[in-house]
C-alpha cells in the first residue's frame, strides 16, 4: 500500500511540475539571445536610452523582444521578462541609442531605428548560441 501511495504521489507533483513550467505562462517557447551594438571604430554607443528592438518579420503569432544596451555594448533580450529570450523565427533589428531628454537626440544613424529601414536582421534558432554583434554608423553630427 505504501509502494501505491508513493507511486501517486510521484505521479501527482511529476504532472504539477509540468504544468507549472511547460513552456512558460502563456505557452511561448522562448529561446535564449544575446549579442552586443557597437560603433564602426569599436567603440559603445553612450546615451540616456539605449536599446535593441528584434521586430518578427513572418508570423503574426510571433512577438518582438528587445533589450537594453550595456555600458559595455552588450545586451540580451527579454520578451516577457528580464533574459527569457525570443522566440524562434527571423526579426528587423532596430537600435534606438539618444541622449537629451526630452528632445532625444539620435546618436546612431537614422536608418537604425525603423524596422522597415534598417539593415539590421538576426534569425533566432531553436538551439542556437544566438549571439548577434551589430555594428552601426554614427548619427552625422556626433562626435
Amino acid at each position: 500500500m505504501l509502494i501505491i501511495r508513493r507511486n501517486l504521489l510521484t505521479i501527482v507533483v511529476a504532472g504539477w511540475a509540468i504544468t507549472i513550467t511547460g513552456c512558460g505562462p502563456t505557452g511561448l517557447e522562448l529561446y535564449r539571445a544575446t549579442g552586443t551594438v557597437k560603433y564602426e571604430d569599436g567603440s559603445v554607443p553612450q546615451g540616456e536610452f539605449a536599446r535593441v528592438t528584434f521586430q518578427p518579420t513572418g508570423a503574426a503569432d510571433m512577438k518582438a523582444a528587445s533589450g537594453d544596451i550595456q555600458p559595455d555594448g552588450s545586451f540580451q533580450l527579454m520578451t516577457l521578462v528580464p533574459g527569457d529570450g525570443a522566440m524562434a523565427g527571423d526579426y528587423n533589428v532596430i537600435v534606438t541609442v539618444t541622449k537629451g531628454y526630452p528632445d532625444m537626440v539620435s546618436l546612431i544613424g537614422p536608418e537604425y531605428g525603423n524596422a522597415q529601414s534598417t539593415p539590421l536582421q538576426a534569425t533566432v534558432k531553436a538551439g542556437d548560441k544566438n549571439h548577434f554583434d551589430f555594428v552601426v554608423v554614427k548619427a552625422a553630427d556626433t562626435p
